[in-house]
């Protein structure tokens, strides 16, 4: 990336979440482990050197973790957590006995330059898949840990997309559609593989009847089959107040965020969530009795 292109500045810790917190007994344990990284990122000692790290990121409830299984059912020689992990903490810490490394973690997206500059100084490749969805279905996004409620607020989304149109400027990222993942999977995997450099040994599609153990699908709601489907669910009825609301406060520019990553080509749909116009009962004036 050119040196000159300086990322936005970070939004509120609550939405970026980039300094991460104390857990014991691994925060006395991983400074331990730093001599022993930069000697096998060097290929001075007699284990297999990490070649590529693939970092997962981008917008959150956007297919990320639906991709990280699909990954970790499918492809080979590839080191994966099964869970959400920090990409720079992996990276200085983590274990260097595969070909490709992945981690998946949304709001990486907004330390990309920082993961950058770790690996600017080895001889490991970084390159980072982003992920993109519809906005109005990632703001209707309910998570399980979180019942009743929006997952995705408005702000968080623009602090998103402020660092999604900064990242996008370097070739070392590639982007994917939730609604390509789950309608054309074999695309995706073919790209994919492409770009990190991997073998697939089952096809993505699949995914479903591969899951490894100790996977965390919590944010899947549910293991099943691809239903592109999915990529309406924000059109359901249940969901007209939500949308109406970020029309009204919170997002008007929604509109033209849709526009601009191709989702819409006009806002002719706001007219659907226009609210009603009142009806008003005529009434006649009292008649004036005769004197």
């Amino acid at each position: 990336m050119d040196a000159t292109l300086v990322p936005p500045p970070l939004p509120a810790h609550e939405i970026c979440k980039v300094t991460q917190s104390l857990q014991f007994p691994k925060c006395l344990v991983q400074p331990c482990l730093r001599p022993w990284t930069w000697l096998v990122d060097r290929g001075l000692v007699g284990v297999n050197r990490l070649e590529t790290h693939i970092v997962m990121s981008g917008f959150p409830r956007a297919g990320t973790t639906l991709c990280q299984l699909m990954v970790e059912a499918s492809v080979e020689d590839v080191l994966v957590f099964g869970k959400e992990r920090h990409a720079l903490d992996v990276a200085r810490y983590g274990s260097r006995r595969k070909q490709f490394m992945m981690t998946k973690r949304p709001r990486d997206l907004f330390v990309i330059d920082r993961i950058r500059d770790f690996y600017a100084r080895r001889p490991t490749n970084v390159k980072f898949v982003m992920f993109l969805r519809d906005p109005r279905a990632i703001l209707t996004s309910q998570h399980v840990d979180r019942p009743g409620e929006f997952y995705v607020s408005a702000e968080r989304w623009k602090a998103t997309y402020a660092f999604w149109q900064w990242a996008l400027q370097s070739d070392d990222v590639t982007v994917v559609r939730y609604e390509e993942l789950v309608s054309t999977p074999r695309v995706v995997e073919q790209r994919l593989a492409e770009f990190a450099g991997w073998k697939c040994v089952r096809p993505f599609e699949d995914f479903h009847q591969s899951v490894p153990s100790g996977f965390d699908a919590g944010a899947l709601n549910g293991i099943r089959r691809l239903d592109a489907a999915n990529t309406e669910r924000w059109k359901q009825s249940k969901y007209r107040e939500r949308i109406e609301s970020l029309l009204r406060s919170e997002f008007p520019d929604l509109p033209a965020r849709l526009i601009e990553l191709g989702y819409e080509t006009d806002d002719a749909w706001v007219h659907l969530y226009a609210t009603p116009p009142r009806t008003f009962v005529e009434v006649s004036a009292p008649r004036r009795e005769a004197a």
